[in-house]
């Protein structure tokens, strides 16, 4: 049996998450200068806190022990362990997983243990590890469901809009977009995903003309492509994020989901954001 591992930044639903028996490693947020796990703290009481404390909240990866005890557990069951993680430029989680599968491989030297860095963050990393998942689950090969997981990232895309830069500055996370800062002159910032970082994608001259350009992209690569999933993502935008899921799912023909940004990444892009992840039937060029 393979055991796909990977870890809350993904925000995939738990219903998914038991359907196809993903094991969830949470990171952690410090707001207020108390720890939280991600998983044991509401969406909604994080952002009241970091709303009041007007600062942005530091995020900590799974603690190296939680992992390899995680891991261990599935070894001595004889199943073979896919891990698939936030980008390396964003968490140390990928770093501490490797380690792991070091620690193990001295102990367990027949084990199966495949790590892999996504280069991305909620559900662009949430719809790799579900295409791990079903592949497993239809009975694919360990390498089969390894490269679900690469061609998944390559058909993949993540649009969205900050609604201010300095949460990702402050903490380090701007990546490649760190040039917009100070220059946007009351310009809106529509971002992507590339190399694993943050990407400025366009700047827009108003709010709703940056969300109409993210439809138009996605309606660009949809009509080159095709559609097979999309789902969008919000920080605290419960309202902007259904009024999105309600023109995408006319526009593209197929269900959209929501994704609630948790505090990890919430904590690192900021209250307001709104954004959406699509996958496509045929590979792309330049996947977001």
């Amino acid at each position: 049996m393979i055991k796909i591992f990977t870890d809350s930044t993904s925000y995939i639903p738990k219903d998914i998450q038991l359907e196809y028996d993903i094991s969830i490693l949470p990171l952690s947020v410090n707001v207020g200068g108390k720890e939280y796990i991600e998983t044991q703290i509401s969406n909604d009481s994080f952002y009241e806190m970091i709303k009041r404390n007007n600062k942005p909240a530091k995020s900590s990866p799974p603690n190296l022990d939680v992992i390899v005890e995680a891991f261990e557990e599935d070894i001595k069951n004889n199943n073979q362990i896919l891990g698939v993680f936030i980008t390396s430029f964003a968490s140390e989680t990928y770093k501490l997983a490797c380690k792991a599968k070091e620690i193990l491989l001295k102990k367990y030297t027949r084990a199966n243990i495949t790590i892999i860095d996504s280069m991305s963050t909620s559900m662009q990393l949430g719809l790799a590890v579900l295409a791990a998942a079903e592949a497993s689950k239809r009975g694919a090969w360990l390498e089969d469901v390894v490269k679900s997981v690469d061609e998944t990232m390559k058909r993949t895309r993540f649009l969205f809009i900050p609604a201010t830069l300095k949460y990702l500055e402050i903490n380090g996370r701007i990546g490649k977009a760190k040039a917009l800062v100070g220059n946007l002159m009351k310009m809106i910032p529509l971002l992507t995903t590339s190399g694993g970082q943050i990407a400025p994608f366009e700047t827009i001259r108003t709010y709703q003309k940056a969300i109409d350009r993210m439809v138009e992209v996605l309606k660009s690569d949809m009509d080159k492509y095709g559609i097979e999933r999309v789902v969008v993502t919000h920080i605290d935008a419960i309202d902007e994020a259904t009024t999105l899921v309600n023109r995408l799912k006319e526009i593209s023909g197929v269900d959209v989901a929501i994704s609630d940004v948790g505090p990890v990444v919430g904590g690192n892009v900021g209250p307001g954001t709104i954004g959406f992840v699509y996958k496509t039937i045929q590979e792309m060029p330049i996947a977001g």
